[in-house]
């Protein structure tokens, strides 16, 4: 008797944990995009430490971060130019200084954007050093600057997050 009692009992705890009411939706969302990390710089642009995927031309963007940018090149293209954005200081509290190397062929479009994608800041034709006076926007964590580099019919994109302190 005990041991159809246990049985049962675990056999009704396994069905309660296991079986889902119908029509309630999972909370797991596959576009949901998080902020974290940043690659430490000082004043001169020097990195103290790195963030393994900022201010890379690796990324794979998901809808919402693609929806940023409406120009659509193809992405599939050989780099045969080390392109680089460099952003400092990181963290910051006034101003932002992203300095890009590239070749004269080439431009960037850039977004900023908060943790909830408002738009900070939107350039499409970068071609030198730029300086953002990021108190202006009040707010203080993680923004991230979207970016894409583009030369002809190619686009190299990525991203790299600031810490606004």
């Amino acid at each position: 008797k005990v041991k159809i009692g246990l049985t049962i009992f675990l056999l009704t705890g396994w069905l309660l944990c296991n079986c889902k009411k119908e029509g309630v939706k999972e909370e797991i969302d596959e576009n949901n995009v998080i902020f974290s990390g940043i690659s430490r710089t000082n004043n001169f642009g020097v990195v103290l430490s790195a963030d393994t995927t900022d201010w890379k031309f690796n990324d794979i963007w998901k809808p919402q971060e693609s929806s940023l940018f409406t120009s659509n090149h193809q992405s599939d293209c050989k780099m045969a130019f080390n392109y680089r954005l460099t952003s400092f200081p990181n963290p910051a509290k006034d101003i932002v200084t992203l300095n890009p190397s590239l070749p004269v062929s080439a431009r960037i479009e850039l977004r900023v954007v908060d943790q909830n994608f408002n738009k900070l800041f939107s350039l499409d034709s970068l071609r030198g050093p730029i300086q953002i006076r990021v108190s202006e926007w009040g707010i203080k964590g993680i923004v991230r600057v979207y970016y894409k580099f583009i030369d002809n019919n190619c686009e190299f994109k990525g991203h790299g997050d600031i810490l606004l302190e």
